[in-house]
């Protein structure tokens, strides 16, 4: 069945999202946080807030903005996603987002929808901002506009500055879909077979949530504060209990670069990792 070209444009929100210190531990835990980083983890430190937990308030009003575009969610793909922040997430609180249906382009074999949010806090103050590519298997070929020419910068050849080891959990996927996505292709062994895999895979957004973290601990020098920006392509999944590793690039001003790849199987699953980190 066609995806409906009339739900481009279609917008959702101010969706309103409240969340506590226990909310924002629970993320860092589902992300691959070490005992070691109390300031991520404690109500006594406030917590500081990982600046990719910018998606969980943002999954619903997103996918409520897609739903007009009719798709099968069996046959949904994460192609990539982006976070920008203005200020520092609040340690609790409210936060209103607005999501928009941006664009929907023919890939031959599938469709692409691009989708974007913004979040406020109670003041209005924008926040941060999220962009989205959502792949459908099996639903392009209708001759719709093809997608533009992208942004994505290269990896730079050469020795990366920081690599960063990171060893999921047997358990990684079942604690990420406590934070809102429950998407069963994650948890249900049967669900993951029909799908194609051998077992539940992890979400593409606990893998960017790894890769940000990464960033945090090198070229941020663990202050979440200097995460500005991310973007990045996901390419292959990851499962649980994999272990990750991320190379960055520093190339000066703030401009880095990195990718994550699977130790075990040598696969790319993150590429055409950006990031702004500030001094």
């Amino acid at each position: 069945m066609p995806l409906n070209n009339h739900g481009v444009g279609r917008q959702v929100g101010p969706a309103e999202h409240r969340y506590d210190w226990k909310d924002l531990a629970l993320y860092a835990l589902s992300v691959g946080a070490k005992a070691e980083e109390l300031s991520l983890l404690l109500e006594s430190e406030g917590p500081t807030v990982l600046p990719t937990w910018a998606v969980v308030p943002s999954l619903r009003p997103i996918f409520e903005a897609l739903a007009a575009l009719e798709g099968d969610l069996a046959d949904v793909l994460h192609g990539g996603q982006s976070i920008r922040l203005h200020k520092p997430i609040p340690p609790g609180g409210a936060l209103y987002t607005t999501a928009q249906v941006e664009a929907l382009y023919d890939r031959r074999r599938m469709a692409e929808a691009t989708a974007t949010s913004r979040t406020v806090d109670g003041q209005g103050e924008l926040v941060f901002e999220t962009a989205w590519s959502i792949l459908y298997a099996n639903q392009g070929g209708w001759g719709g506009p093809r997608a533009p020419k992208g942004l994505d910068k290269n990896t730079p050849a050469g020795d990366p500055t920081w690599v960063q080891e990171q060893r999921t959990a047997d358990t990684q996927a079942l604690l990420y879909r406590l934070n809102g996505d429950t998407n069963p292709l994650h948890a249900d062994p049967a669900v993951a077979k029909a799908a194609g895999f051998d077992r539940p895979i992890l979400h593409g957004l606990c893998t960017f949530g790894h890769a940000g973290l990464a960033l945090i601990r090198t070229a941020c020098g663990g202050d979440v504060r200097r995460l500005a920006a991310m973007h990045c392509l996901f390419r292959k999944p990851v499962l649980p209990g994999d272990l990750l590793t991320t190379r960055v690039w520093d190339l000066g001003d703030g401009d880095i670069r990195f990718q994550t790849h699977v130790v075990d199987r040598g696969d790319a699953v993150i590429t055409a990792g950006h990031a702004e980190v500030t001094p």
